[in-house]
């Protein structure tokens, strides 16, 4: 919603963000969610991860040997208008990240680039 009002834009009617987990399991914590997947046999995927999206987020942290393999199914499509924050730089950067980059969740921190990045985005797609 900031950034809509950065930008100058009014909030879409039904509009929503869409969030893809590179698993589908709800645990306390990392730890107990990856100890619980490495108990099934597949991981199960989101029928709408095939939609296109205006614009994609990613944040999943950084290497882990467990997580990496299912980030693949992200690194290896492409995506319209990719970006995440990057720890490496302590900016965001404009394309998708490999499974070796620190694609940091932005909880906590103050979000004020991120805002600015997604008002661009915006303006960006309002002019298309």
């Amino acid at each position: 919603r900031k950034s809509h009002g950065e930008a100058d834009l009014e909030w879409p009617v039904r509009h929503f963000v869409q969030v893809f987990n590179l698993f589908y399991l709800c645990n306390r914590n990392l730890r107990d969610a990856k100890a619980h997947f490495r108990t099934i046999d597949h991981s199960p995927r989101c029928p709408a991860e095939r939609r296109r999206m205006p614009w994609t987020w990613f944040a999943w942290g950084g290497p882990d040997a467990q997580l990496d393999p299912l980030k693949l199914r992200f690194t290896h499509r492409r995506w319209r208008d990719p970006f995440f924050y990057d720890t490496a730089s302590n900016a965001v950067q404009r394309n998708a990240p490999g499974s070796d980059d620190h694609a940091r969740h932005t909880q906590g921190m103050p979000h004020r680039d991120l805002v600015a990045v997604l008002a661009r985005l915006l303006t960006e797609q309002a002019q298309r």
